[in-house]
């Protein structure tokens, strides 16, 4: 049996700002962001627990579901949702911190094409 306390943050940020210039023969138009994504979860905890008359019990429907020993089918004498059966057999944490960004721009320029004679 595991449980799992965790907290995580995702965010992302995005800005861009452009214009456009027109002169009378060569318009121009551009544009510049930035994005800014970050994952951050500062814990993550996972618990695991074992309860050893678990192993050697099955399920068995009789008035109320009741644990029952899997060689002579009766009782087994434990509560499984009793903690004090229980104990701790594994814990882990998992940290994560990602930051990522980018710049984008583009400039956009026409210039007209000129023909010459050769």
């Amino acid at each position: 049996m595991g449980v799992e306390d965790e907290k995580e943050t995702l965010t992302q940020r995005v800005a861009e700002i452009g214009g456009k210039n027109r002169s009378a023969t060569v318009p121009l138009d551009y544009h510049v962001g930035y994005t800014k994504g970050s994952y951050y979860k500062p814990y993550d905890y996972n618990s695991y627990f074992i309860n050893p008359g678990l192993s050697t019990a099955i399920l068995r429907q009789h008035n109320s579901t009741e644990l029952v020993d899997r060689h002579s089918r009766e009782p087994a004498g434990f509560n499984p949702l009793d903690p004090a059966g229980y104990t701790l057999s594994r814990l882990s944490n998992q940290r994560t911190n990602i930051n990522d960004h980018e710049w984008p721009s583009a400039p956009n320029l026409a210039i007209p094409m000129i023909s010459r004679p050769y």
